[in-house]
């Protein structure tokens, strides 16, 4: 209820928890017409104010991150909201904004793109999947570690039996191999 005052629900009553799938890092990408290439390069261009930076909403983890990267940085920038994350890539692809906060998947199949600079990344360490990607810890910037996380919850009133049963299941099907590798490669 950070964004909102008043929420249809409350977290802490109406829910009961499942299980916990894994978090996802961010990741910062910047738009290579930048002619940028490291988060110091970054920071002298966002400290000048002139940055446009996009998110899949306002209010997202994308939005909110950047916010406290340009807090962190003394930076000012303006925020440009999309429906998702998809269009900000195709918006930061054909040069409308600057950066934004993307998740490993969003980032990963532009890795290797001359059209993006993928300045570094939430995670706890670098991701087996974007190993020159550095973390933000590694520069400088430790207080910028959002994560997306996925959880599984049921309403409040959900019989406990069930919820052991929904857990017990999903766990099961998180533990398989096959799987672990898939989601692995996306950074969870």
């Amino acid at each position: 209820s950070v964004l909102r005052k008043k929420l249809p629900y409350n977290l802490e009553t109406d829910f009961r928890p499942i299980v916990g799938i894994g978090s996802v890092p961010l990741v910062l990408v910047a738009r290579a017409g930048l002619k940028i290439k490291t988060i110091e390069e970054f920071t002298v261009v966002a400290r000048k104010g002139s940055l446009l930076f996009g998110s899949g909403g306002v209010g997202t983890v994308g939005h909110l991150t950047s916010l406290s990267l340009l807090n962190e940085l003394g930076a000012t920038a303006t925020h440009v909201p999309f429906r998702g994350n998809p269009d900000v890539m195709q918006a930061i692809l054909g040069g409308s904004v600057d950066f934004f906060f993307g998740s490993i998947a969003d980032a990963l199949a532009y890795a290797e793109s001359a059209d993006v600079v993928l300045l570094g990344m939430t995670a706890d360490r670098r991701a087996p999947t974007l190993k020159a990607v550095p973390t933000m810890a590694e520069l400088g910037l430790a207080k910028i570690d959002s994560k997306l996380w996925y959880a599984f919850m049921a309403p409040s009133q959900t019989p406990a039996d069930r919820v052991k049963r929904l857990h017990d299941a999903i766990a099961a099907a998180a533990s398989d191999p096959d799987l672990q590798k898939q989601v692995g490669a996306l950074g969870f």
